[in-house]
């Protein structure tokens, strides 16, 4: 066998979700963005699709996203569903990051395959590839309101 299984193990295994206020000072560089989206191209999906668009906020871009994800939470959340701990975390945790992917879907134009299977596809994919960005200060997100075609 090519890889070490119990390296890949090791790597699932410990995996751990951390937040971007525990984030540690540690900046994540371009290159290793460059490097994650390639190795996301490769990445398995539904019916060779590869329905997964990435789009990289760093430096002033995170301040345009926590503005634009804790204006679009206002408007489009109930009054009385208003959570202000969420929207406070929309707003400050892009800024306490490096760098944000937001992972979006396009579905293909023939709708052949059914969406729920580009969210299955796109989601579980995501994860495989930036799962293991731990030891970065680097947040990825599944955002699944229209960002894939609003302007920053």
């Amino acid at each position: 066998m090519k890889y070490d299984l119990s390296e890949i193990n090791n790597i699932i295994e410990n995996r751990r979700t951390i937040y971007p206020e525990l984030f540690s000072s540690r900046k994540v560089h371009k290159e290793q963005i460059d490097r994650l989206l390639m190795n996301a191209t490769w990445a398995p999906s539904h019916g060779m699709t590869q329905p997964w668009r990435f789009k990289v906020f760093m430096n002033d871009g995170l301040k345009k996203l926590s503005k634009y994800q804790s204006e679009l939470y206002q408007t489009i959340i109930a009054e009385d569903d208003f959570n202000e701990m969420k929207f406070e975390k929309l707003i400050n945790r892009p800024i306490l990051s490096s760098a944000v992917v937001a992972i979006c879907m396009q579905r293909q134009k023939s709708k052949k395959i059914p969406e729920i299977d580009f969210n299955k596809t796109v989601t579980i994919n995501s994860r495989i590839v930036f799962g293991n960005t731990d030891n970065y200060t680097f947040d990825y997100s599944f955002i699944y309101y229209k960002i894939s075609n609003t302007k920053f």
